[in-house]
């Protein structure tokens, strides 16, 4: 888990969006793995957004990153100590209540995936999260089988963190490229419940989710169930509609073998390609 040069630039896109860092927390120790002329040439693009000073390359982990970002206090948390974290927590299970809506932001750098009982490492996560403050998270999304429990969907993140859970502004990205490529090209992820389709990115790359929503108010502490979109929108159709949606289906089984066919390295389905402010090339 690492603060990577393509996870500061999501930082500071997230800051623009209004993610406060004054009092982050992040699941596990991040290492800092910035190269050190990036945040001099971030502070120069943008002025007042991020302050390099406050970064000690000379640490192996990342808080003072994220005091360059405006923290007044970094917390983590891990299941064990052996890397010094200052909360001891198992994700699998309820955390204490006085972790409840404690802090402004949750950085995710690459825990959850690890995490066995995820349903319950989110919610949380989700509760640690004081209200209007913010999500962050990487996640690894394909060609990544082995790396940890679980590769996730980008619709999975939406409908965890959606109006009925609490959460809104939700927007997800992915990047194709190895983690700690200093990538300036993403693709920003339909919701798949708005352009009512499955999105899908195949690639031979190493696929990572970006993650970003904002906590509305605080719902159930409880665990909670979601369901994905295309089945909740075909078990309220008629049967027409059903026949509707096989044809549909036949024809993209045949756009799929043609396209495979064509031999493309990478091929997005409801995926735009995008450079929010911080990934335009300029920031090089």
């Amino acid at each position: 888990m690492a603060i990577t040069d393509t996870c500061l630039r999501f930082f500071l896109y997230g800051k623009k969006q209004g993610v406060s860092f004054h009092k982050t927390i992040t699941l596990g120790r991040l290492e800092n793995k910035v190269s050190q002329d990036l945040p001099t040439l971030l502070k120069n693009l943008y002025p007042g957004m991020i302050n390099p000073e406050y970064i000690n390359f000379g640490e192996k982990f990342g808080e003072t990153v994220f005091r360059s970002l405006g923290a007044e206090s970094v917390e983590s948390l891990d299941f064990s100590d052996y890397e010094k974290a200052g909360i001891q927590g198992d994700l699998n299970y309820p955390l204490p209540a006085e972790l409840i809506n404690k802090f402004s932001v949750l950085v995710d750098g690459g825990t959850l995936e690890h995490v066995f009982n995820f349903p319950q490492a989110i919610k949380n996560c989700m509760n640690m999260i004081e209200p209007g403050g913010h999500f962050i998270g990487f996640s690894p999304a394909n060609n990544l089988m082995g790396h940890g429990f679980y590769q996730f969907s980008p619709e999975l993140f939406y409908r965890v963190f959606s109006k009925e859970n609490g959460f809104g502004n939700t927007e997800v990205f992915m990047i194709s490229a190895e983690f700690e490529t200093d990538t300036t090209e993403l693709y920003a992820v339909s919701d798949p419940e708005i352009v009512r389709s499955r999105v899908t990115l195949k690639s031979t790359q190493p696929g990572y989710l970006l993650v970003l929503s904002r906590k509305i108010h605080q719902t159930s502490q409880e665990p909670f169930t979601v369901y994905q979109s295309d089945y909740v929108d075909l078990w309220s159709k008629t049967e027409n509609d059903e026949n509707k949606i096989k044809s549909i289906s036949l024809f993209k089984r045949f756009s799929d073998k043609f396209s495979q066919l064509l031999k493309r390295k990478t091929r997005a389905e409801n995926l735009e390609r995008h450079n929010p402010d911080f990934f335009k090339k300029n920031t090089f």
